[in-house]
């Protein structure tokens, strides 16, 4: 990136020429500017091959340069194979260039990483494992099913402990399920899920009551 002409480092002086005083920035723009006048034929006299020279000289923009002395330029890095120009075929052809060279494999590659697991992997113990889980399968879901069971109790003792108890007597107003007059739900959705009030009329035992509407009907179900 080059910078202002005023503030350029003056220190970096061209080792052929230090001794007139001029960078060497300045030194490649003399040299342009001299085989710019060889191009256009003002200094044939003072040339022996006109076809030699310019060989060592890199690429120029093609586009008119302002006019002035340059406050900054932005050099763009371009990505990819290094080639005279930034066309596409050139990276084409590098890329057929290089094809030929990476070396051919005649089959895919195996690549494996094994853990410990897998090491010690047998077909045999894995067969007589799978056999042994069968035999047991009844007797796994049977110590499920024990387990589920004292859960339940345990979580049941654990809810009636925390519970008050309410004793009903006669002639108390209570509400029945819905489930004990319609078992299969033909009701709605939205239905309640409680009917009554109705009155106990007869106390049979603890939970266990004798029913009857308002009007002094007795209920069958209750």
């Amino acid at each position: 990136m080059k910078s202002h002409s005023e503030r350029r480092d003056k220190r970096r002086y061209c080792r052929f020429h230090r001794e007139y005083r001029h960078d060497t920035e300045e030194c490649h723009d003399l040299q342009y500017q001299i085989e710019d006048l060889i191009r256009c034929d003002h200094l044939r006299r003072y040339v022996r091959e006109q076809s030699s020279v310019l060989d060592d000289r890199p690429p120029q923009d093609s586009s008119p340069r302002p006019k002035g002395p340059v406050e900054k330029q932005i050099d763009v890095i371009f990505g990819g194979p290094a080639s005279d120009g930034n066309s596409s075929s050139a990276r084409k052809a590098y890329a057929r260039s290089e094809d030929g060279k990476r070396p051919l494999h005649d089959e895919d590659l195996n690549v494996v990483f094994p853990t410990l697991r897998v090491h010690t992997h047998g077909e045999e113990a894995s067969h007589q494992q799978l056999r042994e889980n069968l035999d047991l399968l009844e007797e796994k879901r049977a110590d499920a099913h024990l387990r589920a069971l004292a859960y339940r109790r345990a979580v049941t003792k654990l809810y009636n402990r925390r519970v008050c108890p309410r004793h009903v007597k006669m002639g108390d107003l209570v509400l029945r399920k819905i489930e004990v007059s319609d078992p299969a739900r033909s009701r709605e959705k939205l239905a309640p899920n409680w009917e009554g009030p109705y009155r106990v009329v007869e106390v049979i035992r603890d939970r266990t009551y004798t029913l009857a509407t308002m009007e002094g009907q007795v209920l069958s179900r209750t």
